[in-house]
C-alpha cells in the first residue's frame, strides 16, 4: 500500500495548519467521488475543513504531526486510485518536455583553447555567450513545467534571473569593448 507523508509528490504544501494534495489525474474526478473523499477527509482527526479544489484538496488542519499520514490512511479506504495518484514517483511518466529535449540534438563546435588565468568572459566565444543564458532559461522553464506554478519555488525564477543577468552582462561587456575601442583610435 502507498503510505502518504508531506514530502509525497502529490503533497505541494504541508505546512502545519494546512496541506494542499494536487494531482493533475483527480481533474476529471466526478462530483460524487469528490464528495465521497472530501467526506472521509473531514472525519480525519484533527482536520478542520477541507476545500475541494480542480485537481485535488485544501486541507486546513490542526498541527498534529500525523495528519497526512492519517489523511493517507482515509483515502486509502475510499480512493486507493486517488492515494496512487498522490504518492506516484513523478518520473515513471517522461514529461512531454523532457521528451521534447531527449530528441534535441546540438552541434556543439570545438572551443579554442583558453588561458582562464587571464581570460575574461568576452574571451569564452558567442557559442558559451549564448549558451549559458539558452541553458539557465532552458532549465528554468523545465523546473516550472515540471512544477506546474512559478511560485512552487526559487530554483525557476533564479535560473530565469540568473539567464537574464548573464546575458546582461555579456552585451555591457560588449558595448564597453566597443566605447574603448573606439577611444584608442
Amino acid at each position: 500500500m502507498d503510505r502518504l507523508t508531506p514530502i509525497s509528490p502529490g503533497v505541494v504544501h504541508s505546512s502545519p495548519f494546512r496541506t494542499r494534495l494536487k494531482t493533475a489525474k483527480w481533474q476529471d474526478a466526478s462530483e460524487e467521488d469528490v464528495a465521497l473523499v472530501k467526506d472521509a477527509l473531514e472525519r480525519v482527526p484533527g482536520v478542520i475543513e477541507v476545500r475541494a479544489m480542480p485537481r485535488g484538496f485544501v486541507i486546513e488542519h490542526e498541527a498534529r504531526a500525523d495528519v497526512v499520514e492519517n489523511i493517507g490512511v482515509a483515502l486509502a479506504e475510499v480512493s486507493p486510485v486517488l492515494l496512487e495518484h498522490l504518492t506516484e514517483e513523478p518520473h515513471r511518466e517522461k514529461h512531454k518536455v523532457s521528451g521534447m529535449l531527449d530528441r534535441l540534438k546540438f552541434d556543439v563546435p570545438q572551443l579554442p583553447d583558453i588561458d582562464f588565468s587571464k581570460a575574461s568572459l568576452s574571451d569564452a566565444g558567442p557559442v558559451i555567450k549564448k549558451a549559458i543564458p539558452a541553458v539557465l532559461a532552458g532549465a528554468g522553464a523545465l523546473l516550472l513545467l515540471e512544477g506546474e506554478t512559478l511560485l512552487a519555488g526559487v530554483g525557476p525564477l533564479a535560473l530565469f534571473y540568473w539567464a537574464f543577468d548573464f546575458n546582461w552582462k555579456m552585451k555591457q561587456e560588449k558595448v564597453l569593448t566597443e566605447v574603448v575601442a573606439e577611444q584608442h583610435e
